[in-house]
């Protein structure tokens, strides 16, 4: 995990720190649009060379993939034992790895679906663009309502 100086409001993320972060994170969300409608699932994946790899098995991913289909990845995590929050976006298209000397070099990469079952398939999302933010995670005072004149006599 990487360990951040303390966060003050909301930080724009260079696109280094974005990938550091994601770097260092496991799960993200692929979202895309499939027959008109709007698709998000999670992915385990891994940075490879300035882009995201992760495997699935033949189904609706790799349906609406084909061609380099456009798509959207998120992932997100906390650092300083949890008092910061970081999101990082990359937009781009996402493309089955299918040629044999790319296929090799991505075989041993360290990637661990959750889900049982084959993933046999490899696809890479290349990035068109990365945008991020920190930000200091607000406290739970933050989110209670004040308490009203009803709510603070019933409360007595």
């Amino acid at each position: 995990m990487i360990n951040q100086p303390p966060v003050s409001g909301t930080q724009v993320l260079t696109a280094d720190r974005c990938w550091g972060f994601l770097r260092e994170a496991t799960v993200g969300r692929l979202a895309f649009v499939l027959n008109g409608k709007p698709e998000i699932y999670p992915v385990n994946f891994v940075v490879d060379h300035g882009s995201m790899v992760f495997r699935t098995a033949n189904g609706r991913k790799l349906l609406a993939l084909a061609d380099g289909g456009e798509v959207a990845f998120e992932a997100d995590g906390t650092t300083n034992a949890g008092a910061a929050a970081w999101s990082v976006i990359v937009k781009g298209r996402a493309v089955a790895i299918s040629r044999t000397d790319d296929l090799l070099d991505t075989v041993f990469l360290p990637l661990h679906p959750w889900e049982n079952g084959t993933k046999e398939r490899f696809v890479r999302v290349t990035p068109e663009t990365i945008t991020g933010r920190l930000f200091s995670v607000a406290g739970l005072a933050a989110w209670q309502p004040p308490l009203d004149s009803a709510t603070r006599a019933g409360a007595e």
